[in-house]
């Protein structure tokens, strides 16, 4: 969705200048990196967790596109501990090594925010803000566990009712504006554009954390017990 042009470009220009400030005052104090486990997942369901103490600085990792590879997207479990100072970016040259895409989702496979190319780049980075500036008013809310994506230029996500994104200007964040933007994500165009081979990426973090997700026993424990809760009420 566009919003007012100048308005937008204001606030744009204001919160890129806060984040390189915030960036350059924040390299000592940044955290670890996570480096991508075998084949990080597409969807909600194979996401990768992350796992480690204290801030994480970044996560770290490869696609695979073309001669018969499938990994087009990864995606990775975080946890945002001050929505405020989140960010995430694609860092060039060496990383990442194509036009990336960045995409938020919470943690029900709802979207959130999405961003193509960082205003101020010109090989293809991304950027991820707290707040969309495309006037959909998206915005990182609340603390708590997320799914941040990363793809290749135009291989965007979808749910039952459509693309979850417009994106009307690559250099906007947008929020969910799509026709599908109301609904989980359930898979992705497969619009892959130019590149192929193995694609490096390095996703740049701020005010986040690993997210430290239960073991998957203990996730079928909690859902179970969700479950035998609901059964319970409507008895």
């Amino acid at each position: 969705m566009r919003g007012n042009g100048r308005m937008v470009a204001g606030v744009l220009a204001g919160s890129l200048t806060g984040l390189a400030a915030g960036l350059a005052m924040a390299d000592n104090f940044r955290g670890p990196e996570w480096v991508e486990e075998g084949d990080a997942g597409s969807l909600p369901g194979g996401a990768q967790n992350t796992t480690g103490e204290g801030p994480l600085g970044a996560l770290r990792g490869m696609l695979g596109i073309g001669f018969g590879q499938p990994d087009a997207e990864d995606m990775y479990w975080i946890r945002i501990d001050n929505p405020s100072q989140f960010s995430a970016r694609t860092l060039s040259p060496g990383f990442a090594q194509f036009d990336s895409q960045l995409w938020l989702f919470r943690a029900n496979g709802l979207g959130l925010l999405a961003n193509d190319d960082a205003p101020d780049s010109e090989s293809g980075e991304s950027l991820l803000l707290p707040l969309a500036n495309d006037g959909t008013n998206a915005r990182v809310d609340r603390p708590g566990l997320y799914l941040l994506a990363i793809t290749i230029f135009n291989n965007d996500p979808f749910s039952k009712g459509g693309p979850i994104f417009t994106q009307d200007l690559r250099t906007e964040i947008s929020g969910p504006d799509g026709p599908g933007g109301s609904l989980r994500i359930i898979g992705w165009s497969d619009n892959r554009g130019e590149g192929s081979g193995q694609l490096e990426y390095r996703i740049m973090l701020t005010g986040a954390s690993f997210a430290n997700l239960p073991a998957p026993g203990v996730l079928g424990v909690f859902a179970l017990a969700g479950l035998m809760k609901r059964r319970r009420r409507s008895e």
